[in-house]
Parts: C-alpha cells; sequence; structure tokens
C-alpha cells in the first residue's frame, strides 16, 4: 500500500487528495496499484483500460490482471489511458478510484483471486471495470503525466522488493543454521562438517551483499529529487535483481540443507521458498531490471538504446 498505492498521490497528487486519501491509507485503509493487464506487463505503454471523460466524471472500462490486494482494496491507483497519441505511453493517465464504493455499485468487479504457490497473506486479483463513474477531480497530476508517474514510482518501489529479498534471503539462513546445529548425521552436528560450514559462509556473504545493494538504493531514493529519479534506475535495478535472485538462491539452498523435511508444506523454509519465487517476476522482471542496468550503462558512454 505504501509504495505503490501511497506514493503516486504522496508525489503527485493535489492537498486535496494528499489530505483525503493519505491518512485513510495510513489508517489502516487496504491500497492496490492497477497497472498490469491480460496483454500488457513490463510493457506499460501498451495499457488498454480505457478512461472517458464525461462532464466532470471518468468513466472507465477495462480489465487489470495480478492486481495485489485487489479484491479487498479500499482504495486503487489505476493507470488508465485516456486519449490516442502516436506515442502510446503520451496518453496515461493515473487516477484514484474508490474502490469499496465501486464494487457496491457495481462496476468494479472481481474477476477472480488467484490461487498461489506462495505470497499467501494477500490475494492477487482480476479486476474488471464495466463503466466504473470516478470525479475527474480524482485525476492524479496532469491528463498524460501517467507514463512518468508510473515510472516514479517504480523506481521508487524497487528497493522495498529488494528488501523483501533480503528479509527472506536472511529467513531461510536463519532455518538453514538452526537445522544444521540440531540435526545429526553419522554421529555428527551437521554444522561440524567443513562443507556445510562454506555454504552457510557463502549463503551469508550474499544476504549481506544484497542488503547493501538495497540500503544504497534506499538511500539513492531518498535523496534524489523525484523528477530526477531516472538518474538512478540502475541503482534501484541492482538491488531489485541482485535481492531477488539472492531470496529464490538462498530459499532453495535452505531447503536442501533440511533434506527431506524441507519440501514438507508444514515447514518454514517451504513457505519461505515458495513466497521467493515471485520476487523475480513483479514490479519488473528480472530481464527487464538486465536491460536497465545495461541501458544506463551504454548511455553514459554515449550509446543509445
Amino acid at each position: 500500500s505504501l509504495s505503490l498505492a501511497a506514493e503516486p498521490i504522496l508525489n503527485f497528487g493535489n492537498e486535496e487528495q494528499k489530505n483525503y486519501w493519505l491518512p485513510k491509507i495510513t489508517g489502516g485503509a487496504i491500497g492496490a496499484y492497477a497497472q498490469t493487464e491480460p496483454n500488457v506487463g513490463s510493457d506499460v505503454a501498451g495499457i488498454q483500460t480505457k478512461g472517458v471523460f464525461d462532464s466532470d466524471s471518468v468513466v472507465i472500462n477495462g480489465t487489470k490482471q495480478f492486481i495485489t490486494n485487489g479484491s479487498v482494496a479500499d482504495v486503487i491507483v489505476a493507470i488508465i489511458r485516456t486519449e490516442k497519441s502516436e506515442k502510446p505511453h503520451h496518453g496515461l493517465t493515473a487516477v484514484i478510484i474508490d474502490a469499496k464504493r465501486a464494487r457496491k455499485e457495481g462496476t468494479l468487479i472481481i474477476e477472480k483471486d488467484f490461487d498461489k504457490i506462495g505470497l499467501h497473506c494477500s490475494p492477487t486479483s482480476n479486476l474488471v471495470f464495466e463503466n466504473c463513474r470516478i470525479p475527474a477531480s480524482n485525476v492524479i497530476g496532469q491528463l498524460g503525466l501517467g507514463w512518468f508517474i508510473a515510472m516514479a514510482t517504480l523506481i521508487g518501489s524497487r528497493p522495498m522488493i529488494a528488501a523483501q529479498g533480503v528479509g527472506l534471503a536472511q529467513a531461510a539462513l536463519d532455518c538453514a543454521i538452526k537445522h544444521v546445529m540440531e540435526r545429526e548425521q553419522f554421529g555428527r552436528k551437521l554444522a561440524e562438517f567443513q562443507a556445510i560450514q562454506h555454504e552457510l559462509a557463502e549463503m551469508e556473504m550474499a544476504v549481506e551483499e544484497a542488503r547493501l545493494l538495497t540500503y544504497q538504493a534506499a538511500w539513492a531514493v531518498d535523496e534524489t529529487p523525484l523528477l530526477d529519479r531516472e538518474s538512478i534506475m540502475e541503482k534501484t535495478s541492482y538491488a531489485k535483481l541482485h535481492a531477488s535472485r539472492v531470496a529464490a538462491d538462498l530459499s532453495r539452498r535452505s531447503l536442501v540443507l533440511h533434506g527431506g523435511m524441507g519440501v514438507m508444506a508444514e515447514t518454514r523454509i517451504s513457505a519461505i521458498f515458495q513466497d521467493s519465487i515471485v520476487l523475480e517476476i513483479y514490479e519488473g522482471a528480472s530481464n527487464i531490471q538486465k536491460y536497465i542496468i545495461a541501458r544506463q550503462l551504454l548511455r553514459k558512454q554515449g550509446f543509445r538504446i
């Protein structure tokens, strides 16, 4: 809620929007960010959900997919298409939707809550907007600013995804340490075997690498003016890419150290393993992060891609 639903309002909203919505979100209202669509993932410029102005309202029609907290959200920040443009990303606009009211009116339909292998603490939903009418005053910033708002928001949120990765990686390491200190094989604790010690050392270094990259990215977001966030894109991508990889890798390695118990659904490490997988996918898949890093690297040398 705080990184994706609140940030666009905080950074780009007017005072009326901030004063009305931010206290609700910080007070416990559930937020969601609706960008992804059935045929639109990383290609934000391809968004098709339409918003048509009707007097002092915007009427929204379209489908959003894989929306975290979508079915339980009180407020949704959505990126929609409000105008045609030769450059598709110029026709996008960010809007605030009173989701609770829209569900009650029947203009926001929860098409599906997915049964996921991980992240069971929050629903992931398909949302269908059918003539969903919102006040025109719920437009965030200006018409056509949606692309910029989306990019600035995602750059700012990537350190938070990286922090999730660090937390999961640390939890996986903690599980591994506890297990090898308690488990005996061949008359000795697993922790007494040098091969296990080396595995733990490598895992510890990987966690610290991810942690430091995450701190660097978070510091860069805090210290960089909002309009200059493109200048730190690679730093946030370093953190998101590396921490998500480390979380997936360490949870798998820890699971293997647990032996047969590692694949039992009742164990903590199996839950950590399942939760870690999605980090390489959402809020910018790993290949997108690699592209950003390479693009910024080449641009610094005067090569445009």
